[in-house]
């Protein structure tokens, strides 16, 4: 019996997807299958899944047109028959036990958390869920922590899910700040959170990925997050109770589009003029998701 799937979306990756693969052939916990999503790859990729899908039963190597990570992961989602459902991604590897510990931790709870481990090039450093401590908890402390952005990262690959978690759950198909999103929903359709402090996956930071250029994707799409994160706890009828935690992540976003407005317009197009429309414009819209909304505004008024 199934017990996890693991979904892996990859889009040419034909010269690191052997890690990522080989550290999930040596996992100690078996009983999981893999669902491998090349979105639309023009390499060799393709080739190396197939040696491993061949020798390992219950891997599943599927081809979809290129429809980008989010909609690859949308596709394994539909496909997974496991209780519980994990996220890797290609550039990465895992500790012999990520499978094993993970799975030991959400069998009372929903969802359950390890520690990771970030590579810049060469170099590795341990990240912490800094003050946050290791246990169980309910589900609404880690999302106010998560929201924030501070304590809890809003990762998909250092967490297993509960399968039915995903029922409706909308997934954008924007290539950063998703994991943000998937995040949030899938946290508030929990009740308990159970968290190690156990490195257990080693995340690749490449400096050629979308979430490490400045560029006006990358603005629009954190905006677009927290517009999406406000309007989702307002229909829930629940923004005032994480409005602190919103405002915190809306803070960092403030410097995003600082980032994005200065060297776009400042150090490319040399024009104080757009710098000033285009932060004005971005800036605007920022704080106008923050705005209570008026359903939201209603259940405060009747807890109170």
């Amino acid at each position: 019996m199934i017990e996890v799937s693991v979904v892996l979306p990859i889009y040419n990756r034909e010269k690191v997807v052997f890690r990522i693969l080989k550290t999930l052939e040596s996992q100690s916990f078996k009983s999981f299958e893999l669902i491998i999503v090349d979105d639309g790859s023009s390499d060799d990729t393709k080739l190396v899944c197939d040696e491993f899908c061949s020798r390992n039963e219950n891997w599943n190597l599927f081809s979809i047109s290129h429809v980008g990570v989010s909609g690859a992961r949308a596709f394994g989602i539909k496909r997974a028959r496991g209780k519980y459902i994990s996220f890797v991604d290609s550039d990465d590897f895992l500790e012999v036990d990520f499978l094993k510990i993970l799975h030991e931790n959400v069998k009372d709870v929903d969802v359950s958390m390890c520690n990771y481990r970030v590579s810049y090039g060469k170099a590795f450093c341990t990240k912490n869920f800094l003050f946050h401590r290791a246990g169980k908890f309910e589900s609404k402390e880690i999302l106010k922590c998560l929201i924030s952005d501070i304590s809890i990262k809003a990762f998909l690959f250092n967490k297993m899910f509960k399968r039915e978690l995903f029922n409706d759950n909308f997934i954008p198909n924007i290539s950063c700040y998703e994991d943000k999103i998937m995040c949030v929903q899938l946290l508030f359709n929990s009740k308990k959170i159970r968290i190690t402090q156990e490195v257990l996956y080693n995340y690749s930071k490449n400096s050629s990925s979308l979430t490490w250029k400045t560029n006006e994707e990358i603005m629009n799409n954190s905006i677009y997050a927290s517009e999406f994160i406000r309007d989702f706890l307002c229909s829930k009828g629940v923004y005032h109770k994480f409005r602190f935690n919103h405002l915190i992540f809306c803070f960092q976003i403030f410097f995003v589009i600082l980032d994005v407005c200065f060297f776009k317009c400042i150090i490319h197009e040399k024009s104080l003029e757009k710098f000033c429309m285009l932060f004005v414009d971005k800036f605007t819209r920022l704080v106008k998701s923050t705005k209570l909304l008026d359903g939201d505004t209603n259940t405060r008024e009747n807890d109170n």
